[in-house]
């Protein structure tokens, strides 16, 4: 059974962690953040990759996710934040502003979505034309790795195969994102 995200008693659950040092090397290498103004997080939990583009130098950030607990948590962890805002929506529906941003960031979203295509129309209509819209989330594939320091999880899922069964069954194959980003992406 997963996070209900909307249960006020789980307003914390995605504050606490602040985005790994080398996360923010590995967007710095794929996005010349100097050029980003401004930037969405769909989908963003607690706030942790908001607050990190912020510290990476993003001068306006706008954290958008359906819960409003989650919402809730993300406006405390990132009150001391002036160019972070924050936005109630939905990944199918941000209510942001059309063709308006450098940077949309969907991590660790995808795999709570039956339909992506419908997520990657709406991040699509919110990112300016040139812009880079960063998906990050784990494939069936990722979680089938076997464990090791990078991936602590796949040592869970060699000691309990069930685990690593239900996983892959919510998690996108990776060719149907990349034929769905492809397909969303020839349309605009």
């Amino acid at each position: 059974m997963g996070i209900n995200f909307h249960d006020g008693k789980n307003r914390h659950t995605y504050t606490t962690r602040i985005a790994n040092d080398s996360w923010m090397e590995a967007v710095k290498k794929i996005v010349s953040i100097e050029k980003v103004t401004n930037a969405a997080d769909i989908g963003c939990g607690g706030g942790i990759y908001v607050k990190a583009l912020a510290d990476m130098g993003v001068p306006c950030i706008v954290g958008v996710d359906f819960s409003q607990s989650n919402l809730d948590g993300a406006v405390e962890n990132c009150k001391d934040y002036k160019n972070i805002y924050f936005k109630h929506g939905n990944a199918f529906d941000t209510l942001l502003e059309e063709n308006r941003y450098d940077l949309v960031l969907a991590r660790a979203l995808i795999h709570h979505l039956r339909n992506i295509e419908f997520c990657f129309k709406e991040a699509h209509r919110i990112l300016k034309h040139g812009g880079v819209y960063f998906v990050q989330d784990r494939t069936p594939e990722d979680c089938s790795l076997p464990g090791d320091l990078e991936h602590i999880r796949g040592y869970i899922f060699e000691r309990f195969p069930s685990l690593l069964e239900k996983e892959k069954v919510r998690r996108h194959k990776s060719e149907i994102v990349k034929e769905s980003l492809i397909s969303v992406a020839l349309l605009r």
